[in-house]
């Protein structure tokens, strides 16, 4: 627990929530990890990656923070700031005393939307947990669950052309998203009236396993896009689901972008 909270913005180690789950099921994947030199990289879960273009530096929240902890109707918050060329970067976790349930969120005060990608709040599964074949489920538009098998690569990050950042991604119009095989699953909720964000999914096959992530874009590159605006707040709640017997809901909880 103290790298972990060493480093709050991404996770160091290991997401375990035992009312439901008996293993981890997100964290990192360290370096080294994975035999091809291709994803040769230590991968976090929770973190923010701003790449501004043309030329400017990758901004991320790879750096060692001392955060402050407080308690707040029954929830411990662990947050902390850090400072970037765009403004400063804040993240917060959120334990709930009482709910199997953590909130992960970041807040970009004073920053001016990018040209260029901001994606945040990645989740990373740790591939030991699952067993089966893996499958999302979200709403792309109205009341509609749509559930995608994961049983071959899938690269929504990957740009599309050298004028467009992503290739695709999922719709996610309800606010909520579900990842996981029969035996168990995460839950992720947040509110699209709050933050407009856009999960993209990224599945590659690895020995020894697969790399499967979850990553939120806030901004994405295309022809039209210009540099002004804001960067809202953008927060999920991550709890853990019982595989496929979870039920998505058709609405998302606005906790995970509340303080």
């Amino acid at each position: 627990m103290a790298s972990y909270l060493e480093r709050v913005a991404p996770f160091e180690t290991e997401l375990t929530i035992p009312a439901v789950h008996t293993v981890p099921t997100a964290g990192t994947l360290p370096h080294g990890y994975f035999r091809s030199i291709e994803l040769g990289a230590d991968f976090y879960t929770g973190g923010v990656v701003v790449e501004p273009i043309p030329g400017q530096g990758r901004i991320t929240n790879l750096e060692r923070v001392i955060p402050k902890l407080y308690l707040r109707d029954d929830q411990l918050h662990v947050r902390a700031e850090i400072p970037t060329p765009c403004g400063p970067l804040i993240k917060e976790v959120v334990v709930s005393a009482l709910g199997e349930h953590i909130i992960l969120a970041t807040d970009f005060p004073g920053w001016q939307r990018p040209y260029g990608t901001v994606r945040a709040g990645t989740l990373t599964l740790l591939p030991e947990a699952f067993h089966g074949p893996l499958a999302v489920e979200t709403i792309n538009s109205g009341n509609s669950i749509k559930r995608f098998e994961i049983d071959r690569g899938c690269q929504h990050p990957q740009p599309a052309s050298a004028l467009v950042s992503c290739s695709t991604g999922l719709g996610g119009a309800g606010g909520a998203l579900w990842i996981g095989d029969r035996q168990r699953g995460l839950m992720l909720e947040w509110d699209p009236g709050i933050a407009a964000a856009f999960p993209m999914l990224y599945h590659k096959r690895c020995p020894p396993a697969a790399m499967t992530r979850i990553i939120f874009s806030l901004c994405e590159v295309v022809e039209t896009l210009r540099e002004c605006g804001t960067l809202p707040r953008f927060g999920y709640r991550l709890s853990p689901a019982r595989g496929l017997e979870c039920n998505l809901p058709s609405k998302a909880k606005s906790a995970a972008n509340h303080e």
